[in-house]
């Protein structure tokens, strides 16, 4: 049973890092690179599960089993849901960017292979099934993308046209990329605005301190209906890309949601994060 041992239990899947990622899109605009996005379509579905993962059996769905069967099967590939899916996706993929000619750095979401003419790099990212590659010449660049594409069905994520440049979503984050005029915008606006927009928080005054008093928080212990949880998530995956400014306070608040109470003084302390 895999979940006996923990040494063996791995389930880990490296992506490539946030640090690692906003280098790729800051060396591209320096050295005047072209840049695209793609995605792979249903990529855990495409992962086989090799001997080093074990045998993974699935009881089957009453209307599949056949008369004088067990009603159980083995997995020969990954489905959605599978703790190893992720895992089995990277180390196939992996594969099939080193038979490419990619060759993985330091940072284990980031690959890079040598231009035909040996002058630059191509680089790639890669975010469980999304991708980021760049390279000089942009010719290049689709023919590598469209020899990982005839590998691994995928499409080429469309950017949204920005003046000279491109918009492009990336993971929450609005890269502004225009090559015309070489100037390169990370934010996370758009994020930030829907998080306020679901939760009902826009129009509401600003607070100029991350700070507060923890100890107001256990002072209050009326519980109130609130998803904290998914406010708190948000404000995480904020804090660690683009505001380490809010990171204490947040994570604070979120010591308080994991307890299982909710009150209006821990949900006005998330509010309030939301708005430095």
């Amino acid at each position: 049973d895999r979940w006996d041992n923990p040494a063996e239990a791995c389930t880990y899947s490296p992506v490539v890092s946030g640090p690692a990622n906003r280098w790729l899109w800051a060396y591209s605009i320096s050295e005047g690179h072209h840049v695209e996005m793609f995605d792979i379509e249903n990529a855990f579905l495409h992962a086989h599960l090799d001997e080093e993962f074990g045998d993974v059996v699935v009881r089957l769905p009453n209307e599949w089993i056949r008369e004088n069967t067990s009603g159980y099967a083995r997995l020969l590939k990954a489905v959605y849901g599978l703790p190893i899916a992720p895992l089995a996706w990277y180390k196939m993929y992996h594969k099939s960017l080193t038979k490419l000619g990619w060759t993985r750095g330091s940072d284990p979401g980031l690959y890079k292979k040598r231009s035909s003419d040996g002058r630059s790099w191509l680089l790639l990212s890669v975010y469980v099934d999304d991708n980021v590659i760049s390279a000089k010449c942009k010719k290049e660049m689709v023919n590598e993308m469209n020899k990982i594409l005839k590998v691994h069905p995928g499409k080429v994520v469309k950017a949204e046209k920005h003046g000279t440049g491109h918009v492009r979503d990336v993971l929450g984050a609005d890269y502004l990329y225009d090559l015309v005029n070489p100037y390169l915008s990370i934010t996370m606006s758009t994020y930030i605005k829907k998080l306020g927009e679901r939760f009902q928080m826009t129009g509401c005054k600003p607070t100029y301190s991350p700070s507060f008093d923890e100890e107001e928080l256990m002072k209050d212990t009326s519980p109130v209906e609130f998803p904290l949880r998914e406010l708190v998530g948000g404000l995480q995956w904020v804090a660690n890309g683009f505001r380490p400014d809010i990171s204490q306070p947040v994570n604070a608040v979120a010591r308080f949601a994991g307890s299982g109470v909710v009150t209006s003084t821990i949900v006005d302390a998330a509010i309030g994060r939301a708005h430095v």
